[in-house]
């Protein structure tokens, strides 16, 4: 794993959040979390040139085998899933906490230049198991229609098992 600074966020990725929050709260009210209608709006965050930043600040590696990629092949990765975290340990029974981190999917802080291989489901996938003396952060309410999201979500009580490579 390598070291990631992320410098300033890129004026794109602002413009995506705000644009596609308010859709994925709408889809909140409307459908809850998770819905499909919410998984549809999870999207956007490599827009404009928050990859290419991403890829730079990384020098052109994934941020977790540090290997160097090719720019076209590989994703931009959440390190807290955009749609649901997958709880579990490796070889234990299928444990999902639906509804975690879609209010994070825009969030500059949140985002990594990853390989195919890392972002997979048999690597990094969804995966953001937590400490077992620890509680995950709540999901959320959804505003009203039209507010904008205001999280006030406690990350600091997860203690997360995944190491973000920004810290």
């Amino acid at each position: 794993m390598i070291r990631v600074d992320r410098g300033d966020e890129p004026a794109a990725l602002a413009t995506a959040r705000a644009r596609r929050l308010p859709r994925a709260i709408a889809a909140v009210l409307a459908h809850g979390a998770p819905s499909p209608a919410l998984t549809d709006e999870l999207t956007g965050y490599d827009a404009g040139d928050v990859k290419a930043e991403l890829y730079k600040r990384q020098h052109k590696k994934c941020a977790w085998c540090a290997r160097r990629r090719d720019f076209s092949s590989s994703p931009v990765e959440h390190y807290r899933p955009k749609n649901g975290a997958w709880r579990h340990r490796r070889g234990e029974p299928r444990q999902v906490s639906a509804g975690h981190y879609w209010w994070l999917t825009w969030e500059w802080t949140n985002l990594l230049f990853a390989c195919p291989r890392c972002n997979d489901k048999g690597h990094k996938g969804n995966y953001f198991p937590l400490a077992p003396d620890t509680r995950e952060a709540d999901v959320p309410a959804a505003p009203a229609a039209g507010a904008s999201l205001d999280v006030g979500v406690d990350l600091g009580v997860e203690h997360p098992l995944l190491l973000d490579p920004s810290t």
